[in-house]
């Protein structure tokens, strides 16, 4: 009996400190959520906004453009800063690249990674 009591006690202890399980309101949880998108949409923006200075710039894949336009492309970046959100406006220098020289529909896709000071461009042609 006695270690009913103290068993009932230590539970009603923890249940008021609230270490009991207990189930979350509709609106607890919408405000859970809403400040996990908020959350969510500030580490986006310090993603994009993060600065990191290119050492070195790596074009594969563009074997229709010269080598001098290439060097042009890798010039643009190579030692400078680069914000993480800019890989949209690389895409379209090669793609404009790509245009100069008459090739409008090249490329079939350009892909853009920032990794260590490295930014590592792919760039994948349509079969002739």
């Amino acid at each position: 009996m006695f270690k009913t009591i103290i068993f009932a006690a230590v539970f009603l202890g923890f249940s008021y400190l609230g270490f009991a399980e207990t189930t979350p309101s509709a609106s607890q949880i919408e405000r859970e959520q809403e400040a996990l998108a908020k959350e969510k949409g500030l580490e986006e923006k310090i993603y994009r906004d993060r600065k990191v200075f290119i050492k070195k710039v790596t074009l594969k894949g563009a074997s229709s453009l010269g080598q001098g336009q290439i060097q042009e492309i890798v010039s643009l970046y190579q030692g400078h800063w680069f914000l993480q959100g800019e890989t949209e406006t690389v895409q379209q220098v090669i793609k404009a690249a790509y245009h100069k020289e008459g090739l409008e529909d090249q490329p079939a896709k350009v892909s853009v990674r920032v990794n260590r000071g490295k930014l590592e461009i792919d760039v994948i042609e349509k079969a002739h």
